[in-house]
């Protein structure tokens, strides 16, 4: 007869912590892979009875040998490549989009007053609440997807080295306010990515997605760079980064 397995409070009390992150991003997931215009009086329907929602995901549940493959290994850093490939098409190249100077001391977990629609918990949870170095007054550049994708391919087809794609997250923050008419006007995401060093030492890539909601309020999620989620081309998703000079 096998002995059952007895845990300590700490052990149990890791894996329930464990099982309502692991629930929180995946709800996170199906949030941002619903479309964007579903109608209001169906949702409401969803609120109100369950049973409509719960037909509408019974195909969400694949078979246990069937889960998502890791995300590949972001490329080694190299130059700026000339061509942007399939997945993007440049849509600002006849306006100067210019960001102000920053301080650096702007982040996007502190900044709920400004996105009052919604501002995902998981940019506190991933730790990016963290001031980075001042940025100067720079040039930015508006692409729509013309692809499906997910993060590693869509910016690698702009540049071998992610990290030079990265805004300030107060640069973010200032092009939502002051280029507001360049997000997507139908509601679909508008991906700018941003890196953040931890007090260790090592950084990491996120991407913040920003969005109008059908009242007109911003709202943001992030999701880490690594997340390997295929963005829908058919919605034609902005993504903004630095002006990049070919060669660079």
């Amino acid at each position: 007869m096998v002995q059952a397995k007895t845990y300590t409070q700490a052990e149990l009390d890791q894996i329930v912590e464990a099982t309502i992150r692991q629930d929180r991003e995946l709800i996170v997931q199906i949030v941002r892979a619903l479309p964007r215009n579903i109608d209001g009086n169906v949702k409401q329907g969803w609120i109100e009875s369950g049973t409509g929602l719960t037909k509408f995901m019974s195909g969400l549940n694949p078979p246990a040998d069937q889960s998502p493959e890791k995300p590949a290994p972001v490329p080694e850093p190299t130059e700026c490549r000339e061509n942007t490939g399939v997945y993007l098409r440049l849509i600002s190249g006849e306006e100067t989009l210019t960001l102000d100077p920053t301080d650096g001391t702007e982040t996007l977990a502190n900044a709920g007053d400004f996105f009052t629609g919604w501002l995902d918990p998981d940019f506190e949870n991933y730790g990016t609440n963290v001031p980075g170095s001042a940025t100067p007054k720079m040039n930015i550049a508006v692409y729509e997807l013309i692809e499906n994708g997910n993060f590693r391919e869509v910016f690698g087809s702009l540049a071998n080295d992610p990290g030079i794609l990265c805004l300030g997250q107060g640069q973010i923050i200032q092009f939502v306010e002051k280029f507001s008419k360049w997000l997507h006007p139908d509601g679909r995401v508008t991906l700018m990515p941003f890196k953040v060093k931890f007090e260790d030492g090592h950084e990491e890539l996120f991407v913040a997605d920003v969005f109008r909601s059908s009242g007109g309020r911003v709202e943001a999620d992030v999701g880490r760079f690594s997340d390997g989620y295929v963005w829908d081309a058919e919605d034609r998703h902005r993504v903004v980064v630095p002006q990049l000079k070919l060669g660079s």
